[in-house]
């Protein structure tokens, strides 16, 4: 299956599980440092949202895992079925280029981050960032929020931040 938009392939893959059936193969070559998936109802409301941002998998092979996750790897929500894909906006978010960050000064509003320290970690993407105007300090802040550490976590020599360009694409 020969497709240029990824989250069209997702999508079709999506159907094909849901359905019972093997998704045909895809011939999608991307090797991104990391994939994510959000499903939004018609209402905008999250639906499921999951992916990696440290995948040894490339290409198809990635992009079949984090469809497969998506279907009821999300434990804030009960599985997709079949019936409400149809529903359902899809966007797929492929992280490339890592980088390491210090801190805000080098961050750009097309950036992912992935925030770690210790056993805590999160990836956030920038549809989640909230604010009137992109703004470095506070889309970090919300990071360490999201991986579960007190907002300027960041600031710490033990938390370690990466930043991706994140691609986004839409089915």
């Amino acid at each position: 299956m020969s497709e240029t938009n990824p989250a069209a392939l997702a999508r079709r893959m999506l159907g094909e599980i849901l359905a019972g059936r093997n998704p045909a193969p895809v011939d999608w070559i991307s090797a991104p440092a990391g994939l994510f998936l959000t499903l939004r109802d018609p209402t905008g409301k999250v639906r499921a949202s999951i992916g990696t941002s440290q995948s040894e998998a490339k290409g198809a092979e990635l992009l079949e895992q984090v469809v497969r996750a998506a279907i009821g790897g999300d434990p804030r929500f009960p599985p997709l079925s079949a019936g409400e894909l149809e529903s359902l906006s899809l966007t797929l978010w492929e992280l490339v280029d890592p980088r390491p960050v210090r801190g805000p000064m080098e961050l750009r509003p097309d950036d992912a981050v992935r925030v770690q320290r210790g056993r805590l970690s999160g990836v956030f993407l920038p549809e989640n960032y909230v604010g009137e105007a992109w703004d470095a300090a506070i889309f970090l802040r919300q990071a360490c929020r999201r991986a579960g550490l007190e907002a300027e976590a960041h600031a710490d020599p033990e938390t370690r931040l990466t930043a991706f360009t994140a691609r986004r694409h839409d089915a």
